[in-house]
């Protein structure tokens, strides 16, 4: 009863503080707390509490195939939804320029991280060099 009462409000919780409460970078942080949360509490319950051990089962059979039917399955009658009511309720272009924007932003990011990475490589290779040279 505890571990529901700790887990259950917690993605409302996340969603309310960032969408409300704090929708600036004290919310994101919280709500990513938030997330952390769901995925470290029922580890942390079954290895301390009920005294669990921790182990990684191999697959049945069966189980992957059942699991890809499942997920297709899902993702037809999402699109199929979709084309059928939800075209009247989302507005493509307001869609299509926020996700352009944020695609163009993890583009960005992702680049930035690209240079930083290199930077640094060839910061490496620079301190590399300057070891191997002849002192004069």
């Amino acid at each position: 009863m505890l571990a529901l009462l700790l887990l259950i409000p917690v993605p409302s919780l996340g969603a309310a503080v960032l969408l409300y409460w704090a929708p600036d970078a004290l919310g994101k942080v919280l709500y990513g707390v938030c997330k952390v949360w769901l995925l470290v509490l029922p580890i942390v319950w079954f290895l301390y509490v009920e005294r669990g051990k921790f182990s990684l089962s191999p697959l049945r059979k069966g189980g992957l195939m059942a699991g890809l039917v499942t997920g297709v399955a899902i993702a037809v009658i999402v699109l199929v939804f979709f084309a059928l009511v939800g075209r009247g309720w989302i507005d493509a272009e307001t869609f299509r320029s926020s996700l352009s924007e944020a695609l163009r932003q993890q583009i960005v990011l992702h680049c930035l991280s690209g240079l930083r990475d290199a930077h640094q490589r060839c910061d490496r290779r620079v301190r590399v060099a300057m070891v191997r040279l002849p002192p004069m």
